[in-house]
């Protein structure tokens, strides 16, 4: 039976919650959705009232910088669960965690004693689920859920023109966002329990670049990959290119990006390790033990940390070989109160066949900031070689630091990209991404 200061909501997964594989058993932690949940009305409620909440639904006086409704979630249940293959992001081993049922993939009770505090939550909670997500690595889509259930009635998924605009008028109010379609062998397979589930999350290094999976790599940092006829490919990073074309409006000022600096610093502090390097970018020449730079009066010192436009990392990784496993690249603001870690601002929803780009808005803070780098050698198990000595995994400064960019436009960047990708041709493929401008614009199913 249920009660009247109360809602029972259930949720349908979309998208596998990541979880680290330290992590205690879990799936979707109700110390995580109750302060978006909290956050996420306050913020509603101003937007379509252009006022605060009723001082009566919150919690003591309401702290103006934390103010906390008062409502309270209990008999949350996470489901029975399956775990997918393992996958390494940047360096840290996590699990896409799938519900055996994915209609009912949790449930939990909303209460409150303010009626309409009630009645606005009930009102907003299925858009809340379609614009948030759960668990690691949100930006990229993980912990994707939406509402199957509230109190007795059944809640269909919305059709994905309907997903769009919700998704538009949320995050880009007279801005736009971007699709793609996702088509039906972009997702590896795994059988789980009877269910056939997308395990989007596992690296599949024989394919073409055109799948949902590696547009974000393709963006960002470019990729290695191997085509259908088993031939390699390495695709540069349509960030570098955009940094290096005349849409950028500071080209005549950019100097190169981190990616060659990191090489290039390694070069000439670590020469004896360099060679170790599994890709290099064909800036350098090794010859016996001499490494000739075809470039050698790059200003490594001077570049631009670039990649900090689309998400601040903790730290990069470069494929080694020989004694080593991988390079790890750590990166610490100079400023020890600067920023330390930064979503992706190209937020990532996906729904059934379609997969929604939104970009939203760079914190100001992160431009024109300096970042120290330092490096890190991890050594593979004994097979007989050893590394050079004294490079045994202890943490090596690289001795430079490199400022973010003054500025960058995402949107304008993202057309850059669209533009280069349609093109064609035998280096560049297209990215697949449509872009969406008006909340009513039709989407290509």
């Amino acid at each position: 039976m249920r009660h009247n200061d109360e809602i029972t909501l259930v949720l349908r997964q979309h998208t596998p919650v990541l979880i680290a594989k330290n992590e205690t058993e879990h799936f979707l932690r109700s110390t995580e959705l109750k302060p978006k949940l909290n956050r996420f009305l306050l913020a509603q409620y101003q937007g379509i009232h252009q006022k605060s909440v009723p001082e009566d639904w919150l919690l003591g006086r309401g702290n103006a910088e934390h103010q906390a409704l008062d409502f309270a979630l209990y008999g949350c249940s996470n489901p029975e669960f399956v775990d997918g293959p393992d996958t390494n992001v940047v360096g840290a081993k996590m699990i896409p965690r799938f519900a055996v049922d994915k209609e009912e993939a949790f449930s939990c009770k909303f209460q409150t004693d303010h009626p309409g505090l009630l009645q606005f939550t009930r009102e907003h909670l299925s858009t809340f689920f379609l614009v948030e997500n759960f668990g690691r690595r949100q930006s990229k889509g993980y912990g994707q859920f939406s509402l199957a259930c509230l109190d007795d009635e059944a809640l269909s998924l919305p059709p994905v023109g309907e997903i769009g605009k919700v998704l538009y008028d949320f995050y880009q109010p007279g801005g736009p966002f971007y699709t793609f379609k996702i088509n039906d062998n972009v997702y590896p397979t795994t059988i789980q329990n009877g269910n056939q589930w997308g395990v989007y999350t596992n690296a599949v290094e024989n394919q073409e670049p055109n799948d949902l999976r590696r547009v974000y790599g393709r963006l960002k940092a470019g990729i290695n990959y191997i085509d259908k006829q088993n031939i390699k490919h390495y695709e540069k990073s349509f960030l570098m290119r955009y940094f290096n074309s005349a849409d950028y409006p500071g080209q005549a000022n950019y100097p190169g990006w981190e990616k060659k600096a990191i090489k290039v610093g390694l070069k000439e502090k670590f020469p004896e390790v360099f060679r170790f390097l599994k890709y290099d970018q064909l800036n350098f020449k090794a010859e016996g033990n001499q490494i000739q730079d075809i470039h050698p009066k790059y200003a490594y010192d001077e570049s631009w940390y670039i990649r900090a436009m689309l998400g601040l990392a903790e730290n990069f990784e470069f494929l080694m070989h020989g004694p080593f496993e991988r390079m790890k690249v750590k990166i610490d603001a100079e400023d020890k109160k600067g920023p330390e870690q930064f979503a992706s601002p190209l937020r990532i929803k996906i729904f059934q066949d379609f997969a929604f780009f939104v970009p939203l808005l760079i914190p100001l803070a992160l431009f024109d900031v300096p970042f120290n780098f330092s490096a890190r050698f991890v050594k593979k198990p004994p097979q007989g070689t050893e590394p050079p000595k004294g490079i045994d995994g202890v943490k090596q400064e690289m001795d430079f630091a490199l400022k973010t960019p003054a500025e960058f436009d995402l949107v304008a960047f993202l057309d850059f990209a669209i533009e280069l990708s349609n093109q064609g041709g035998d280096e560049v493929k297209p990215l697949g991404l449509t872009k969406i401008t008006s909340s009513s614009q039709t989407l290509n199913h």
